[in-house]
């Protein structure tokens, strides 16, 4: 019996675990980025030649999602830089950012990253 009430709060806790992981806004988006030369160039360079980082973000649901950073790994995942940007991806939207990278060493970058939530962004109004 005790076998049993074991296995059953195992279950219901990997249950509750994947659930509440898999309910991610991340995973209701496509994201994609590469480096520019300049802030209004829309073209893919070689990190030798680049001075920015495009991120697109593509939203496949009908939730309402906010951007509210990006930013980029050190090879070693350390955080190179990070940029605040709070931008709204309404449902199947697509919105895109830059992120100024010239003052970098790209030969010890990795990966970008993200951070997002569910919603509009909160507007905080002074009183």
């Amino acid at each position: 019996m005790k076998n049993k009430i074991i296995i059953l709060l195992l279950f219901f806790s990997i249950q509750f675990t994947s659930n509440s992981l898999a309910d991610h806004c991340g995973h209701d988006m496509d994201r994609t980025w590469f480096y520019t030369s300049n802030f209004s160039s829309n073209y893919q360079v070689s990190k030798s030649r680049a001075k920015y980082q495009k991120w697109t973000f593509k939203n496949k649901t009908d939730k309402q999602i906010t951007i509210y950073s990006v930013g980029l790994w050190s090879k070693g995942k350390k955080v190179m830089k990070e940029q605040k940007v709070k931008k709204y991806l309404k449902p199947f939207g697509v919105v895109s950012v830059k992120m100024y990278v010239g003052d970098l060493n790209l030969d010890v970058a990795g990966s970008g990253f993200s951070r997002c939530e569910y919603g509009k962004p909160v507007v905080k109004k002074n009183i």
